[in-house]
């Protein structure tokens, strides 16, 4: 009884760590948070959570004491490390193998997203929303114009010596706000990175800077497009899975596929055919790879 009591006391900070994890895998493209969260034995109940949040009354409190530390755990994860990952792409020398590391670790996912259901046979229906989720990427990222270059942000004012405020143009900002949507979406299946889809739509690196620098004009817009998504797409996503789980993986697989072409084609805008970075990429590629399979045959173990 003494343990149990015990054990309920120090459960914040163990669902504190948790969510550092989470957030950590949020940040690594083809590292699915919500797999790591179904590792860890608390993905049921993160969704419970997030579902019905606004309408079970009675189990708020309960919701509250569970999500605040996780939601802290991540969000402490994503500012000690968005630094570190911004650092890498923008190196000349670790540019290259970063993103050859990103198309592993998406490579590595896909064998799980494949096989994530029992009923994954091709029929035409299925590769319609394999078409759908494809599509979605290439046509959002080639019709909808985007301020990619972080420098061209005019910072006005800093607070605490920390925070930046910037200005930033209505296009974007709407195009920021959509891009919080799908990711965070993207966040709460098993299986699927966030951040790969991210990656895909050509914004990972400009949010990781955003979080690195403290813009908090871009990271508001950002974070109020993510909470939507959380909120309202983690029902609707967890209906289709229920009522058409297929559909839906195929429409997954789709989106996931489409981000790799789009992380090759911006890995290949500074590729270096020197022997160096040629060698780190094969071996980055082979790891990310390795790193993800590894993942989803853990994921598959917790399960069983």
């Amino acid at each position: 009884m003494k343990k149990k009591k015990f054990l309920k006391k120090i459960e914040p900070v163990f669902n504190f760590f948790k969510g550092m994890i989470i957030g950590v895998a949020n940040l690594v493209p083809g590292v699915s948070g919500g797999t790591m969260a179904l590792v860890m034995g608390i993905y049921e109940r993160l969704i419970e959570t997030i579902s019905e949040f606004f309408t079970n009354k009675k189990k708020r409190k309960q919701y509250i004491f569970f999500l605040l530390p996780v939601v802290f755990g991540g969000i402490a994860a994503i500012l000690l490390f968005a630094r570190t990952f911004s650092f890498l792409l923008s190196s000349d020398i670790f540019s290259q193998p970063t993103y050859f590391f990103f198309i592993g670790l998406i490579l590595g996912s896909l064998p799980f997203l494949v096989t994530v259901h029992h009923d994954m046979r091709i029929r035409p229906i299925r590769v319609l929303f394999f078409v759908i989720g494809l599509g979605l990427v290439v046509l959002v990222t080639f019709f909808i114009g985007r301020d990619n270059d972080v420098d061209a942000f005019k910072i006005n004012l800093t607070l605490f010596n920390m925070i930046n405020i910037t200005d930033i143009s209505i296009k974007y900002g709407l195009w920021l706000f959509f891009c919080g949507i799908v990711t965070s979406s993207a966040m709460v299946i098993p299986g699927v990175s966030g951040s790969a889809i991210l990656l895909g739509l050509g914004e990972y690196r400009n949010v990781l800077y955003f979080v690195s620098e403290l813009m908090a004009v871009q990271l508001i817009i950002f974070g109020i497009g993510a909470l939507v998504g959380i909120v309202v797409c983690a029902r609707l996503i967890d209906y289709c899975l229920k009522r058409i789980p297929s559909n839906t993986y195929y429409f997954i697989i789709g989106l996931v596929i489409a981000s790799i072409f789009q992380v090759v084609m911006q890995s290949l805008e500074s590729f270096k055919l020197f022997l160096l970075p040629v060698t780190l990429s094969i071996a980055a590629l082979g790891a990310g790879f390795a790193i993800a399979y590894g993942v989803s045959k853990i994921k598959r173990k917790a399960e069983a």
